[in-house]
């Protein structure tokens, strides 16, 4: 008979035939007998090598059995209710031309009919091609996480902004179109704008991204025109003009914080070409051209940083002026302006085979390097 120990004391205890329960005569601890413990007990005490091996597969094998059971019902109620969502969007009405309403992924604007606003809603994507002209914008409404694509595309406003991106991560792709309007893009909180070999015309600022952490970039054969600015960013933003690009305004690009590239392309602005608050990185790669025919060329504030390699920068006042702590390096190419380089103090100068036309206001504490 199997010898069976109470699950308080460890006193023997002996249940009777089919009896499930015993209270220990030693300490009253009231023991069941099909816990655990008492099997345990009672296999570690048979002396039954058959019944032993049948018990200890028992408590193997069961709570294997148990979860595979638990994970097929499981995969099936999941099955059942993919097959139920899929035959309910197969249900759907047609959709055709419902880009008017809020482009959905992959949707084109066959059934637009080029007088009314669209909108691109929450996580769509809104394609738009072909000729479209509005007495007032916006032409497109963005909403969070949606996705504008224009392509082979002719749009004006005649009054307001052409792109309304007030929401977050909002995606803009143009390329091979024209577009115009007062603003061509308006952006809020992480937008995206990419412009590939496309014009923008606007008679007040062409991209304008007023949120945090946004992206810019200008590619190709492209022209990026603003009355009063071609590109503006806020802080944390990033802006890239490339291949034979030309963005221009009263100011070119302004930037109150992040980094502008320019890598082969032309930035113009009768005041500034490029503006930008502290702490700003200004990369000029070889090929690349800044100019202002009566401003500044490069007008930063304090933290300023400049790295430019057979670039040319050209201004008719200051070619490149900041606050304290600039930090600017030039490898070849030219500096032009009535003054070349304005700082207030604490500037790091490093000059490599650079061309400096124009005089020199470095400030208190400058350190120059001159190779």
């Amino acid at each position: 008979m199997a010898a069976f120990k109470c699950d308080g004391c460890g006193a023997p205890i002996a249940p009777a035939e089919g009896q499930r329960a015993v209270t220990c005569t030693y300490c009253g601890a009231h023991n069941r007998m099909g816990t655990m413990a008492t099997m345990a007990m009672r296999v570690s005490s048979s002396r039954d090598p058959v019944k032993l091996g049948r018990v200890v597969v028992a408590m193997i094998v069961a709570p294997i059995v148990m979860t595979f059971v638990i994970g097929v019902v499981v995969a099936v109620a999941i099955g059942m209710s993919a097959s139920r969502a899929a035959d309910e969007v197969a249900n759907l009405p047609n959709l055709q031309g419902l880009e008017q309403l809020g482009g959905l992924q992959g949707s084109s604007t066959a059934g637009w009919d080029r007088r009314s606003p669209l909108t691109c809603g929450l996580n769509q994507t809104l394609r738009i091609d072909g000729d479209a002209t509005l007495d007032t914008g916006p032409l497109v409404q963005g909403a969070i996480n949606c996705r504008v694509v224009i392509e082979g595309a002719n749009l004006s406003v005649a009054n307001g902004t052409l792109i309304q991106g007030d929401a977050a991560n909002m995606q803009i792709t143009v390329r091979n179109s024209t577009l115009r309007g007062d603003v061509i893009v308006a952006g809020g909180i992480s937008t995206t704008v990419e412009i590939t070999d496309a014009h923008l015309h606007a008679t007040r600022v062409a991209i304008q991204a007023d949120g945090m952490a946004n992206r810019v970039r200008v590619s190709g054969a492209s022209t990026v025109e603003g009355g009063t600015t071609g590109i503006t960013v806020s802080t944390s933003s990033s802006v890239n003009v490339s291949g034979t690009s030309r963005v221009s305004g009263q100011r070119g690009i302004e930037s109150q914080g992040g980094e502008v590239v320019v890598d082969g392309g032309t930035v113009e602005g009768e005041r500034a070409a490029i503006a930008t608050g502290g702490h700003t990185s200004v990369q000029l790669r070889a090929g690349s051209t800044v100019q202002s025919a009566e401003g500044d060329g490069i007008h930063g504030e304090d933290h300023l940083r400049v790295q430019a390699r057979d670039a040319t920068i050209v201004a008719g006042r200051d070619a490149i002026a900041g606050g304290s702590h600039g930090n600017i390096s030039l490898e070849s190419g030219k500096v032009q302006g009535a003054t070349a380089l304005r700082f207030d103090r604490n500037l790091t100068l490093t000059l490599d085979g650079t061309e400096v036309v124009g005089g020199r206001s470095l400030g208190a504490r400058a350190n120059v390097t001159e190779r």
